[in-house]
């Protein structure tokens, strides 16, 4: 008997999922209550639309664009290499699929990321070529740029906030596997309190975390040593562990 493996699009569609089409090589997938933007979720990939913002055009590109007078992202992920492009097409899911799918268990979770709106995936020939994930936008500060702005005061009164959102994330068994500070996104909140949003999620894990995991998410901050001696401590007390000495 030969086994035949089906591809990711003929798999079982997300639970989640209200809408989904397959037109020719491209398939659409739209959350639920975002069914009205179908049209313009289904002129993506033809560029049929006007970017009002590029906030990205690097590896992949993110675009702020209006529709009907609601703002939502649209990231394009570029075409990765040949390996994952058959990967990607028959074996695992694809970033703008997982970005979608980690959004969902971030949200179930309490915690805050942009809404997924769609994602889209370009399959042709039997190979993957292309994604979109589409949220809806966050207007928040960068973690890093909101950092600069503030005095030292400031900033450890906005880092003792997040530390602690850090600490809330890993105690519901989410690792974000890119958590660098500009895929942080903060704004204040009433009490002098900070809300945090997280972007970028198509690299996470779904189990406990080790203390290597903690430390990998604190590398990633990119610190100066200074910030690092003032924080490095901080963090240490809000999670109740003392370092050890050098």
């Amino acid at each position: 008997m030969h086994f035949i493996r089906k591809p990711l699009e003929l798999q079982r569609q997300n639970r989640f999922t209200q809408s989904f089409f397959l037109k020719k090589d491209m398939k659409f997938v739209i959350a639920k209550g975002y069914e009205r933007y179908s049209d313009f979720i289904h002129s993506i990939p033809s560029g049929g639309y006007v970017a009002e913002t590029v906030f990205c055009n690097n590896r992949n590109v993110v675009e702020l664009v209006t529709v009907e007078g609601f703002p939502m992202v649209v990231k394009r992920f570029k075409k990765p290499n040949l390996i994952n492009q058959v990967v990607y097409a028959w074996f695992r899911k694809d970033k703008a699929w997982r970005s979608h799918d980690n959004a969902l268990i971030l949200l179930e979770a309490g915690i805050d990321t942009p809404h997924p709106i769609a994602y889209i995936r370009h399959v042709s020939g039997g190979v993957y070529q292309s994604g979109w994930y589409i949220y809806e936008y966050f207007a928040g500060d960068r973690l890093d740029s909101a950092l600069k702005r503030l005095d030292q005061d400031g900033q450890d009164k906005l880092m003792t906030a997040f530390f602690k959102f850090t600490i809330g994330l890993f105690a519901k068994d989410i690792i974000n596997k890119d958590y660098n500070p500009g895929y942080v996104l903060v704004r204040p909140a009433s009490g002098g309190r900070y809300h945090f949003s997280l972007v970028d999620i198509n690299r996470m894990s779904h189990r406990p975390a080790t203390l290597a995991d903690e430390m990998a998410a604190f590398n990633q901050l990119n610190l100066t040593a200074e910030q690092e001696s003032r924080w490095l401590p901080l963090y240490a007390q809000l999670r109740g562990t003392e370092l050890a000495p050098l």
